[in-house]
């Protein structure tokens, strides 16, 4: 029959709450490694970062827990040292773990001895060891042990040992902190015995666990050497060419509006009609004014009056012959005192006033002539501008009648019937614009316009020849254009703030699909790249800004390469660096294999590099 044990003396043991406290830590830690092994089962490969972390958590939670063990002992003037021991033992080797080693499964194991030592030592010290405590102990030493002898090839494997004790270990504790039964000496020798056995089992897997592990199965791919397209995606919008706003060009109210909105309209469709009434009667004044001016033209070219001022100086010319001829025949008379000299003066007289009045029939005859040529001219300058008049008028009345000027989709009536249009300025009744083809305006770098530059070939006046239809226009929401475009315009200059230069494309749009100002991509061969060297881009990974592969040399045994890689194709790279054609890069399961080991490579059929 057993005695029941007498109550542990405070002054002996630290406080059963520390002890208690130290154990919940350790459940908590197995639990959550026995969860992180849960839903991390399907991960092949446990990382060494988040191994170390486990380890150095697992230690420094043990170490601060026997830390304030230990506080709570000297406090109430018990055992303190070896606790504390522990908790420095413990604290140092999470710092060990984090910061200066490259083995923390070397520390680890070393960790879990000294611990199980001091913890043994500390229960065997007094004569109120438990079996929780001796347990937990020689389970520590074990799990130690364990590690060094090499059982644990893998970290899962590791979190599980490291679950499982922090499980037991943490229920021990629990249940020592609850109970306080004196260890037999039967029972520590048992708990001696399974330790050695632990030992011995760990010796004689030391040789199995260090054997080869088997060489992991990948998926590898063929290094290619080929002929690919360099492919720029550009953002694009869709122009209408040409554009024209209709708008009215003489005021009057708006009467009526032939067409539908958003139609289809033909050229030299009758769109609007603007009242006539006012032109109309613009037109017929226009024309009674041609028919006056036509009779004052008529008018000025009679020549009654010049006729009249031309008998007027012939008069004068035979009144100055008469008179000449009077002179001639009184002047020797005159000296022969035959006549008086009053005749002759008298004649001579005469003489005088018919060569002045012959001077002023002329100046009357060039008088009418010039009177006539000026009437003759204003009557032909109003025939003119009468005819100019009709000409004005007839235009307006045709203004009140507007026609499509071009075949295109005719846009919203900008006003309604009733209105009164163009009394200011040109009204703006509607916009209409050409579809078909439509246009896409696209911005191209200066470095893809140098590779596009031997591709576009220019005419002798610097126009854009036809070229084959290789452009595809990606609309907004990511499908393609049913019809591929062209080329037709490149501006004649970069733009020094963008550093682009502008490129138009024409696309059939038949089916008046697309419509002005569509934004889309479009996506066209900048340069064929001849004996380009593809790597899968899945073979590709980035540490620290420095692009590497997983190559398989001969006797499958990987290598990790660096490599320069430029454009991108597809699903490839070209890499310019670091792979020659025909060497196998690992695709898939690089997490399972590192530099060096063997590997069983699978080949896999490599994409087509494509857009």
């Amino acid at each position: 029959m057993r005695t029941a044990t007498a109550a542990v003396p405070e002054t002996t043991f630290p406080s059963h709450r520390m002890l208690a406290l130290r154990g919940v830590l350790m459940l908590v830690f197995g639990l959550a490694e026995g969860a992180l092994l849960l839903f991390a089962f399907h991960i092949p490969h446990i990382t060494a970062s988040l191994l170390v972390l486990v380890l150095a958590g697992f230690v420094l939670a043990d170490g601060l827990a026997t830390l304030f063990e230990s506080v709570a002992a000297l406090n109430r003037r018990g055992r303190w040292i070896w606790p504390a021991a522990n908790a420095l033992a413990g604290i140092a080797a999470a710092v060990i773990i984090l910061f200066a080693t490259r083995r923390p499964l070397t520390v680890f194991a070393w960790w879990a001895i000294v611990t199980g030592v001091l913890e043994m030592w500390a229960a065997l010290s007094t004569s109120d060891a438990t079996r929780s405590r001796i347990a937990v102990a020689a389970l520590s030493m074990a799990l130690g042990l364990f590690m060094l002898a090499g059982p644990f090839q893998d970290g899962a494997r590791l979190l599980l040992a490291t679950a499982v004790y922090g499980v037991i270990a943490g229920g021990l504790r629990v249940r020592a902190a609850r109970r306080g039964i004196r260890m037999d000496r039967n029972v520590l020798t048992w708990v001696f015995v399974l330790v050695l056995l632990g030992v011995a089992a760990g010796c004689q897997r030391a040789p199995s666990a260090k054997a080869a592990p088997a060489s992991p199965d990948v998926v590898v791919a063929e290094v290619e050497q080929r002929t690919v397209p360099i492919i720029r995606d550009f953002t694009a919008r869709t122009e209408a060419v040409p554009t024209v706003e209709i708008r009215a060009r003489v005021a009057g109210v708006l009467e009526q509006v032939l067409f539908k909105e958003g139609t289809e309209a033909k050229q030299g469709q009758l769109l609007f009609i603007i009242q006539k009434g006012e032109y109309n009667a613009a037109l017929e004044s226009a024309r009674a004014q041609l028919a006056k001016a036509h009779a004052d033209l008529t008018r000025a070219r009679d020549t009654s009056v010049v006729d009249r001022a031309r008998a007027v100086v012939d008069q004068r010319q035979a009144d100055l012959g008469k008179a000449t001829q009077d002179v001639a025949r009184y002047r020797p008379l005159a000296e022969a005192k035959a006549i008086p000299q009053q005749d002759l003066d008298t004649s001579v007289a005469q003489e005088k006033v018919a060569a002045a009045g012959v001077e002023a029939a002329q100046a009357g005859l060039r008088d009418a002539q010039l009177a006539q040529r000026t009437q003759v001219q204003l009557g032909e300058a109003a025939v003119e501008s009468a005819k100019a008049s009709i000409v004005q008028a007839d235009l307006n009345l045709s203004y009140t009648t507007i026609h499509a000027p071009i075949t295109g989709i005719i846009g919203k009536l900008a006003v309604d019937v009733g209105n009164l249009v163009g009394k200011a300025d040109p009204t703006l009744l509607t916009t209409i614009s050409a579809v078909d083809p439509i246009y896409v305006d696209f911005n191209v770098a200066e470095v893809d316009y140098l590779r596009l530059a031997s591709r576009v070939r220019l005419d002798p006046q610097g126009r854009t020849e036809t070229a084959p239809a290789t452009l595809e226009l990606f609309l907004a929401d990511d499908t393609v254009f049913g019809h591929k475009g062209r080329m037709v315009f490149v501006d004649r200059a970069v733009d020094a703030k963008t550093g682009t230069i502008g490129v138009r494309a024409g696309f059939p749009n038949p089916q008046r699909v697309l419509r002005p100002g569509q934004f889309g991509r479009v996506r066209g061969v900048v340069e064929e790249r001849r004996d380009a060297i593809l790597v899968p881009q899945l073979a590709v990974q980035e540490q620290q800004g420095v692009r590497t592969v997983l190559v398989v040399e001969e006797g499958d045994t990987v290598a990790l390469r660096s490599v320069t890689l430029g454009e991108r194709v597809g699903d490839f790279y070209i890499a310019t660096a670091g792979v020659k054609p025909g060497e196998r890069v690992i695709i898939e399961g690089m997490q399972r294999v590192r530099p060096g080991i063997q590997v069983k490579p699978m080949p896999k059929v490599a994409a087509k590099a494509g857009p």
